[in-house]
């Protein structure tokens, strides 16, 4: 077990954002949370909303910022409007984490 951090990772004077791919479940989720943790606010995503929004409660629940943001990671358009999504809804974008399964 990590220890908790004693304050968000800041970059500059505000938090860091993360957005992780295939977080509904499984691994994505984990690395998710564990993100959230360490005091980065988290986009979560995955092709499908299923549990997808509980994740987003959880991270909330741990003092973070998320969002949920459905879409396939294998369509590039779909992927730029949901960095964008990202960015205007938690400010910034500094760790991209594409976990997503087969």
């Amino acid at each position: 077990m990590h220890p908790e951090p004693a304050e968000p990772p800041l970059y500059g004077d505000r938090r860091r954002v993360a957005f992780v791919t295939g977080a509904s479940g499984g691994l994505g989720k984990a690395i998710a949370l564990r993100l959230a943790r360490d005091g980065l606010d988290v986009a979560v995503n995955d092709i499908e909303s299923e549990n997808l929004d509980k994740v987003r409660k959880e991270i909330e629940q741990l003092g973070a910022r998320s969002i949920a943001v459905v879409g396939d990671v294998s369509a590039e358009l779909r992927v730029e409007q949901m960095v964008n999504e990202t960015i205007k809804e938690l400010g910034y974008l500094d760790v991209m984490v594409s976990h997503h399964g087969l």
